[in-house]
């Protein structure tokens, strides 16, 4: 694989992997300030909000370094520095 393909695909997985952690903590957030707002909720549906946001950016995290195990472990794989 070329340089340049290689490059950009390591750019890719870098913005899908910054697009996947902000994504549910955005939208979990935005949720529960919906829910606030709109039924008169106390502030406990904002910290809920976050928490099940940085639950899910964690998962999406987790779930990004499998992917990532995976394709280091492929044979013939990159296995080297991700600067390199």
């Amino acid at each position: 694989m070329s340089e340049w393909m290689r490059t950009l695909r390591f750019l890719s997985w870098l913005t899908q992997v910054g697009v996947s952690v902000a994504a549910p903590l955005v939208l979990c957030i935005g949720g529960g300030l919906w829910l606030y707002r709109r039924f008169a909720l106390g502030p406990w549906v904002i910290v809920l909000a976050v928490v099940l946001g940085l639950g899910g950016a964690a998962c999406s995290l987790a779930a990004f370094f499998r992917v990532v195990q995976r394709e280091a472990e492929k044979p013939g794989g990159h296995r080297g520095n991700f600067n390199r």
